[in-house]
């Protein structure tokens, strides 16, 4: 987590340090704002890559709290980060309704929720609260 805080305000002061003084065009702006966010992606990319545990793979303990990463792309949508709940059930739980977008039906097994029960197959991955 330092490592992180240290990351961030190194790239905050240095768009401080970047940013035009007096009167600037707005184009300049852009270019250094742009600048700092494509260094701000590659870092979140890099904490992504690092932090992220594909489901499979995760170690899991119901009433946990755990970031989750949401893949809505079969059904159009793009993919969220949701901090979510751990619960396991060995008999069917409900999930979705007439209007979700993911469907309804029974699972058993582990699942989330955030507050409602995520649909099998959208979290690919889990980050531990813990871990961060």
């Amino acid at each position: 987590m330092e490592e992180i805080k240290r990351k961030l305000t190194e790239l905050r002061n240095k768009m401080y340090d970047n940013l035009p003084i007096g009167e600037v065009e707005s184009w300049e702006l852009i270019e250094v704002i742009g600048s700092h966010i494509k260094e701000l992606d590659t870092l979140i990319d890099s904490i992504q890559s690092t932090r992220w545990v594909p489901l499979d793979k995760a170690e899991l303990t119901v009433g946990e709290e755990v970031l989750v990463r949401l893949d809505y792309s079969k059904w159009g949508r793009g993919v969220r980060v949701e901090k979510a709940y751990v619960h396991h059930s060995d008999t069917p739980i409900a999930y979705g309704g007439p209007n979700s977008l993911t469907g309804r039906g029974f699972l058993t097994g582990w699942y989330f929720s955030i507050p409602a029960i995520v649909a099998p197959g959208v979290v690919t991955h889990i980050i531990k609260l813990t871990d961060l």
